[in-house]
């Protein structure tokens, strides 16, 4: 039931009502209320889908700086999936831990599943705040609409221009 509600919300579907029922329940996974939160923001619903999120975090998240995971399912690939969802959630929330999130899904990959998708969706996030995410060196780097003044690696230089700014890496 959860995945249709989030799929229906996605199509813009008028399932507010039911999905709000649907929260309500307390035998839902943590997967399960990450979908349910993500329903939440495609309806509008931002600061339900807020507050799922953050119950999650407090519940779950475990910090290991810069990474965060959140460590909940039986499975490392369910422990993956979660974080992934997380990550996704938060980046469309613009919440401070999409990083961290991000960033420990980068170095632990999954063995049996793939999260080709999340990945999308987390661009497409920051792609609508106008933020960049990028990855090199396995080093995750934020760009916003301004330009950094300088960039902690050896043969990337910034190159600013009057379009915005260019990470070029030697």
């Amino acid at each position: 039931m959860t995945y249709a509600l989030y799929g229906l919300a996605a199509l813009q579907q008028p399932v507010l009502p039911r999905l709000q029922a649907w929260m309500t329940r307390e035998d839902l996974s943590v997967k399960e209320r990450l979908y349910t939160a993500l329903a939440a923001y495609a309806l509008g619903e931002g600061e339900t889908a807020r507050a799922l999120f953050r119950a999650i975090v407090r519940d779950y998240a475990q910090v290991k700086e810069p990474h965060i995971v959140i460590k909940a399912g039986e499975t490392n690939d369910e422990i993956l999936t979660n974080t992934a969802l997380a990550a996704v959630l938060a980046s469309f929330l613009n919440e401070p831990q999409q990083y961290g999130l991000r960033d420990y899904l980068h170095y632990h990959r999954p063995a049996e599943i793939l999260l080709a998708l999340e990945d999308l969706n987390f661009a497409q996030a920051s792609l609508r705040r106008r933020a960049f995410v990028f990855f090199i060196h396995r080093k995750c780097l934020f760009v916003n609409q301004k330009c950094p003044s300088k960039i902690d690696l050896v043969g990337v230089q910034i190159i600013k221009s009057d379009k915005g700014c260019i990470l070029k890496v030697s």
